[in-house]
């Protein structure tokens, strides 16, 4: 991937029920393409997109009502290298990797 792309990590922390706490690791690639921001999935070894995580329109907003985690992402854009990402998952059906 090349203009348009920009790579991002993060680390963090699982913690259960019991208090049980792993770390964690995990790298996108968002990607820019005509007012809409992909975000996928990246695979380090293989140097390429691993799955579609969400897509960022700008200007609309999708909602289902039918879920079993809840994801909130709030990105706050504060210039064009440059923005901060605080993300909260909650559910159920999360992997373990």
């Amino acid at each position: 991937m090349g203009q348009g792309v920009l790579h991002y990590q993060e680390h963090g922390r699982t913690t259960f029920g019991n208090n049980k706490v792993l770390p964690g690791y995990r790298a996108y690639a968002y990607v820019y393409d005509q007012g809409t921001i992909s975000v996928h999935f990246w695979d380090q070894e293989q140097r390429q997109p691993a799955g579609l995580l969400h897509t960022l329109q700008l200007h609309s907003t999708k909602t289902t009502s039918q879920v079993d985690d809840v994801d909130k992402a709030c990105y706050t854009f504060v210039n064009r290298q440059y923005f901060q990402l605080t993300y909260q998952v909650q559910g159920l059906r999360k992997v373990i990797l």
